[in-house]
């Protein structure tokens, strides 16, 4: 027999694997329930299904926007927290703003576990990460619409 358990019993580690997999699931376009296209049957959440449907943006993407503006305070606030300087790899030309966080990268190549990760985040300002996002969404869009 099972039963539901609560939040507090779910393992930090875990929800935030479930937060990043959701993620996800809703940048390459697809419900982060029932893993559909948008013009699928809807499932039992069917707002997820459609089309242009994002989460709210995080707090940290906020502060990412904020501190992109203020490199000062961005650095200062680095120095702090004792965080090492990143720089943006840049996404379709060089940048040379500091990285606040990982992009989740929004591909889907196989990979056999061996060499260098396909699909690993990328280390991107948020703004080259939302141009990234724009375009890799874009071409989500169009790989999906081939399928119908």
């Amino acid at each position: 027999m099972s039963y539901r358990i609560d939040l507090d019993e779910i393992p930090e580690k875990k929800l935030q694997e479930e937060i990043f997999r959701r993620s996800k699931m809703r940048s390459m376009g697809v419900c982060d329930y029932c893993e559909r296209v948008p013009d699928a049957k809807p499932c039992k959440f069917p707002e997820r299904h459609e089309v242009g449907f994002q989460a709210q943006p995080a707090g940290l993407d906020q502060l990412a926007n904020y501190l992109i503006d203020r490199p000062d305070l961005y650095k200062a606030l680095l120095v702090k927290l004792l965080t090492p300087l990143h720089k943006c790899e840049g996404w379709q030309g060089a940048c040379d703003f500091d990285v606040v966080y990982a992009t989740p990268s929004m591909t889907a190549y196989e990979w056999d576990g061996k060499g260098e990760d396909p699909n690993a985040s990328k280390l991107l300002c948020p703004r080259c990460s939302e141009g990234y996002m724009d375009q890799m969404q874009s071409q989500w869009d169009e790989y999906h619409a081939g399928l119908l």
